[in-house]
Formats: structure tokens, C-alpha cells, sequence
């Protein structure tokens, strides 16, 4: 049985990015969801219970996690979760419970998020980069919509 989630949480510490064997990228982060509610009596919020997610994101979605995010950024993460079943070296069996990340999003919610589109032939680190200088911010205030009679205002 596949359980598909969505979560909203706190980056703990940076993404780690890993190559296995065959030299696909994997990235392992962990997400902390606090539930917080208001105490009338104390007039203030207090922390509830803090859920930890483990999420593993695989290939190109691994690589562009690594580069993007960092510790302490709040992110919504979707995937589906697996439960991860091992034996430690004293034949301990262990079990943890996973996301496995299908998208990744920075939340607007305390912070400016600036979605950057990576091309497939570019890296994220190059995706990522500022534009050159030769090439405006704004396409709107290019020379050529100029030259073409638009006006820098909107006609609202």
C-alpha cells in the first residue's frame, strides 16, 4: 500500500548530497513539522508535539534540493512514504519511516521565494547563478518591446 503525503516543515540541518555505485545522485534532508497552538491563559504560543520527517530525493531533484535549500529553510515537500527496514552489525533489526520526494517547494510563508527554471543541459550550481550582466532582470524593460512601441507601464 502506497501512502501519498504532503508535508510543510523545517529544513533541521543542510541536504546531504550523495552519489551511489552507479553514480546516481541521491539527497537524504530531514523536516521538522512543530505543531504550535495559543494559550489563551499564558497569552502566547507554545510548541505541541514536533514531528521529524526523513525525505530522500532522488536524480535531478536531488541535485537542485542540495543547491537550493539550506538549514532552516520551511519547505512543502511531497512524496510517499516507505518504511525503511535494515539490520544494524549486532543483528539488531531497526526501522524508519521515509518520504520519498516527488517535488520540493520553498514556503512563502516567512520568506521571498524566486523560482529560477533550470534548463536540462544546465547544472543547478549554473541554474542557480545570477544572470550575466548583459542580460536585463526584467524582459519586460528589454530594448526590443521598447523599440516595438510597448510602453514600461502596464495599461492597468
Amino acid at each position: 500500500m502506497t501512502i501519498a503525503l504532503t508535508m510543510s516543515g523545517t529544513l533541521v540541518r543542510d541536504p546531504e548530497l550523495r552519489f551511489g555505485n552507479s553514480g546516481i545522485p541521491n539527497c537524504t534532508f530531514t523536516l521538522a513539522h512543530n505543531n504550535q497552538r495559543y494559550d489563551k491563559q499564558a497569552g502566547k504560543w507554545i510548541d505541541a508535539d514536533v514531528i521529524f520527517m526523513r525525505c530522500v530525493a532522488w536524480r535531478t531533484l536531488a541535485e537542485q534540493v542540495a543547491e537550493s535549500f539550506g538549514k532552516g529553510d520551511d519547505l512543502l515537500v511531497t512524496g510517499k512514504l516507505r518504511n525503511n527496514t535494515w539490520e544494524t552489525k549486532e543483528g539488531e533489526k531497526r526501522e524508519q519511516l521515509e518520504l520519498i520526494v516527488d517535488d520540493v517547494a520553498g514556503s512563502a510563508r516567512r520568506a521571498v521565494v524566486k523560482v529560477r527554471r533550470a534548463s536540462r543541459q544546465q547544472s543547478p550550481a549554473a541554474a542557480s547563478a545570477p544572470p550575466a550582466a548583459s542580460e536585463p532582470l526584467d524582459p519586460w524593460a528589454s530594448s526590443r518591446s521598447q523599440a516595438a512601441g510597448f510602453a514600461d507601464e502596464p495599461p492597468f
